[in-house]
């Protein structure tokens, strides 16, 4: 089912993003629309600002883990899973407490969520020792429900748990470290190059990353486009500048 443009009354309505098929979301960011769109880029365009991948309708917390999503993830994933929700992040820009109710949500989310699958899957190219320790640990995140309760996981299992990954970045969940350290987790996906467990992994990873992005927008402002921006002729634009 895809998601549409939630601005009642505006030239567009029911605008179908994920029908946009001149363009693939690219990864990385670009100097200008005709290098290519990365997902925050397309919010950019459609909302008539000038080309950036921090545009001012969306929130930025929302914008920095859409990108790390953008760049994680291969061009039919970002396709399919994030053009839909061009529209929903558009109209998201609110306060800092809506800024921070976000970031706060998105770290649970990583710990509760991601965290446990990465573990585990770690634990499959590890050495029989170490496997026990993993589970207990992923167990201990799944469960893990404020900012004090994950401080209680002992730091020392994270910091070892880092060396043994080289993911420096686990050691500071115990602190709940600001978003943009946390968003560097989606660097898990990087297991999908060691087997066919790893990729499982990191389409389950992806795919709960897209998830936490759509319930952190519900959090605060998640106004859509504004209703005088004619998403039909912004489509057309995007047509002639692919064709020119």
């Amino acid at each position: 089912m895809s998601v549409q443009a939630k601005t009642p009354g505006a030239p567009g309505d029911g605008f179908d993003f994920s029908a946009i098929s001149e363009v693939q979301l690219a990864h990385g960011s670009h100097k200008s629309a005709e290098e290519g769109l990365c997902f925050m880029e397309m919010v950019a365009w459609f909302a008539g600002e000038k080309h950036s991948d921090k545009p001012e309708c969306a929130c930025p917390v929302l914008g920095q883990y859409g990108i790390a999503i953008n760049d994680q993830a291969p061009p039919d994933f970002r396709d399919r899973a994030l053009k839909p929700l061009v529209p929903m992040i558009a109209g998201t820009r609110g306060t800092w407490q809506d800024q921070g109710a976000r970031a706060q949500f998105l770290a649970m989310w990583h710990v509760n969520k991601i965290a446990p699958i990465y573990l585990r899957t770690l634990a499959e190219f590890l050495p029989a020792p170490h496997r026990g320790a993993l589970d207990a640990l992923a167990s201990q995140c799944e469960v893990a429900q404020s900012a004090t309760e994950l401080r209680e996981i002992e730091r020392r299992d994270l910091a070892a748990l880092a060396d043994l990954a080289d993911l420096a970045d686990l050691a500071d969940l115990a602190d709940l470290a600001d978003l943009a350290d946390l968003a560097a987790l989606a660097d898990l996906a990087a297991l999908a190059a060691l087997a066919d467990l790893a990729a499982l992994a990191r389409g389950q990873i992806l795919e709960l990353m897209v998830e936490g992005l759509r319930q952190a927008i519900l959090i605060g402002p998640h106004e859509g486009f504004d209703v005088m921006i004619d998403l039909n002729a912004r489509h057309q634009a995007l047509r002639e500048l692919v064709d020119a």
